[in-house]
């Protein structure tokens, strides 16, 4: 029959539509029925299929939940959500700080310092999690979306940039022989643009909760961890609490901590190297995006600084006031906090600093 299709290229936005005036145009009159009951028609733009897709068989159905509100003038304050500031039903509550509970555990139990001395944990899959699927196809598709965008914007050379400073780095690795293991999954990932910052104009940002239909993604499978929202308050009075406001943050701060290699392979991507080549790597440090990443990092922080309080009665030259400072300053990856003078403010700067360095964690950006 030798019949090549025009258009068998990656999966694109679509730039053209004809209208039906204009499209009879383009039939040339040859045509093929074939046996799946779809027909090959040839318009000068090449082979076309035409016809009804045979369906699939599937056992999902469809629901819908409808939700009717009703709100008078006197009421609007109830819209506020307060269960977010930490404002919750008394047993939903308490089923949260148990889940939080459990998760704190079981984070004391498997963190530990790997060769480099940098501090290694285990991802908080939840009890009796859904079985997670590989979602390879959704991120393939996804990066396929995301090189064109890339390209089109001429940012492929600073974002290709970042994987390669990783690699460097051992933030990422390349998987080898990616068939050897089957269970696994492929985050998605886009570039975020942010050309304000002074730092990082461009980085990927890993979607965690994308998902193949009717399968869980990977933030479904996971324990979150407390509420760190509800922190914000209390950060934010011991701010004003002294006359010279304090502020810091870690650089890079997912990316100091390790990920255990049981779970790696759960936080695997695809990129492109080599004139297009698809390759697959895996993380090996917390990725930003995950929703469970914010309690690791804080829960790191706060082992850190455990350690660092029990060392200080013995041979630890860091006062006790600061560890205890920056036990109660943190919010994620940001230090806030308050001193009486610049006396003050230089031993604090210069001991925190020392004390984070410790834990691989750059503290940076006093102001």
């Amino acid at each position: 029959m030798n019949i090549s299709l025009s258009d068998v290229g990656h999966i694109a936005p679509i730039e053209i539509l004809f209208g039906a005036d204009v499209v009879g145009k383009l039939y040339t009159g040859r045509k093929y029925q074939l046996q799946c009951g779809i027909a090959a028609v040839e318009t000068l733009l090449g082979w076309t299929p035409m016809g009804k897709v045979p369906t699939v068989a599937s056992n999902f159905s469809t629901s819908m939940m409808s939700i009717a509100l009703f709100v008078d003038s006197s009421s609007v304050a109830k819209l506020w959500e307060l269960d977010i500031i930490g404002i919750t039903d008394p047993v939903e509550k308490l089923t949260r700080e148990v889940a939080a509970k459990e998760a704190k555990n079981f984070f004391y139990e498997t963190i530990r310092c790997d060769n480099e001395g940098r501090y290694e944990v285990m991802l908080p899959w939840l009890n009796k999690h859904p079985l997670i699927s590989d979602n390879l196809v959704v991120a393939r598709r996804r990066l396929d979306t995301t090189l064109n965008k890339l390209k089109k914007s001429n940012l492929f050379e600073s974002y290709n940039l970042i994987f390669n400073e990783w690699l460097n780095e051992g933030v990422i690795e390349i998987v080898n022989n990616p068939e050897e293991n089957n269970c696994v999954h492929y985050l998605p990932h886009r570039p975020v643009i942010k050309n304000t910052s002074e730092t990082t104009k461009i980085r990927p940002v890993f979607d965690a909760s994308s998902h193949e239909q009717g399968r869980p993604s990977l933030n479904q499978c996971l324990e979150v961890g407390p509420n760190l929202i509800e922190l914000i308050p209390s950060v934010l009075l011991r701010f004003r609490q002294q006359k010279i406001g304090v502020v810091s943050d870690i650089r890079k701060a997912f990316l100091q901590i390790s990920v255990h290699s049981k779970d790696r392979d759960f936080l695997r991507f695809l990129w492109v190297k080599n004139e297009g080549k698809e390759f697959v790597f895996r993380h090996k440090r917390v990725v930003f995006g995950v929703n469970c990443s914010p309690f690791l990092l804080g829960a790191t922080i706060e082992f850190h600084l455990i350690k660092a309080l029990e060392k200080c009665c013995n041979d630890m030259p860091y006062s006790k006031n600061t560890i205890e400072r920056l036990m109660i300053g943190f919010y994620v990856d940001n230090c806030v906090t308050s001193v009486t003078d610049e006396n003050e403010l230089r031993k604090f700067v210069s001991e925190a600093t020392a004390i984070m360095e410790e834990a691989k964690m750059d503290l940076r950006d006093f102001w």
